[in-house]
C-alpha cells in the first residue's frame, strides 16, 4: 500500500509540476520554467525511490512466517543477523563486509 501511495504522489506531482512550468505565464521565464521542471523530476524520483526501499513484509515478528524465514536466513547464512535482516555476502577491497537482505 505504501507503494501504492508513493507512485501515486509521484504521478501527480510530476503532473502538477508539468501544468505548472508549461502555464503561459511563465512562458517569458525560462529558468523558472526548468527550474521547475527538474524540482519536479527530482522529487518524483525520491519518492519512487523511497518506495522502492520499501523493506516491509507482509507478516510481524510474531507471526510463524518470520520464524520460518529467519530460521530459513541463519541456516544458510552464518553471518546472518536478525535484527537488520542482512548478511554478510563478502568483503569489498578494503576489507570492509558488504551486507545484503536476506530474501529467503
Amino acid at each position: 500500500m505504501n507503494k501504492l501511495a508513493a507512485v501515486a504522489a509521484a504521478v501527480t506531482l510530476a503532473l502538477v509540476a508539468t501544468a505548472a512550468a508549461t502555464a503561459p505565464s511563465q512562458a517569458f521565464y525560462p529558468k523558472y520554467v526548468y527550474s521547475g521542471g527538474l524540482a519536479g523530476l527530482v522529487l518524483g524520483a525520491t519518492i519512487a525511490a523511497a518506495a522502492a526501499n520499501d523493506r516491509s513484509y507482509a507478516y510481524d515478528y510474531y507471526d510463524e512466517s518470520w520464524a520460518d524465514h529467519v530460521d530459513a536466513c541463519y541456516s544458510t547464512y552464518k553471518t546472518y543477523s536478525a535484527a537488520d535482516d542482512r548478511y554478510t555476502a563478502a568483503l569489498d577491497g578494503a576489507g570492509n563486509p558488504i551486507r545484503v537482505f536476506c530474501r529467503l
